[in-house]
């Protein structure tokens, strides 16, 4: 499963990182069946994991 992940340049956004995982949870559906409270239990999971590399705040 790949991630993309950045850092957005916006004035109003600056230093945020955001990561692009729409299509790697697309790909994965394929596969095996992920239900929605799963797939926010790792989308939570991931943006715990980015704060604590990273530092950084959430969007979301």
């Amino acid at each position: 499963m790949n991630l993309v992940i950045f850092r957005k340049l916006n004035a109003d956004d600056m230093g945020e990182i955001h990561v692009v995982q729409k299509e790697a949870i697309k790909a994965a559906k394929n596969v095996i069946k992920i239900n929605e409270n799963l797939e926010k239990r790792a989308s939570l999971n991931l943006l715990t994991a980015l704060r604590d590399v990273f530092s950084v705040k959430s969007s979301h």
